[in-house]
């Protein structure tokens, strides 16, 4: 598929099966850019570069203490000198 990246995980039975990466967000290495602790939560910042797609991306996980819920909050900046479409999606991931 166009766009995608092949990796290999392991299905319920524990056999290797390959699973596709749809962009570059899941497989590039991301930096973690800072952490702060306050009375009620803690946030950590995280970075990367997606030199195919030419964003760059940040992102806040935020978690309050007691509370069983996590913020995620993301920046993208095109780096390239013109304009371009978007569609971004979320979805969660476990595992």
């Amino acid at each position: 598929m166009r766009g995608t990246s092949r990796s290999v995980g392991t299905d319920r039975t524990g056999g290797f099966r390959a699973a596709t990466n749809y962009g570059e967000a899941p497989i590039v290495e991301w930096r973690k850019m800072g952490t702060e602790e306050g009375p009620d939560n803690v946030t950590f910042w995280y970075g990367a570069h997606l030199g195919k797609t030419e964003f760059r991306i940040e992102r806040t996980v935020t978690m309050k203490r007691a509370k069983h819920c996590v913020r995620v909050e993301e920046w993208i900046e095109n780096l390239t000198p013109f304009d371009r479409p978007i569609n971004w999606m979320q979805h969660a991931t476990f595992g």
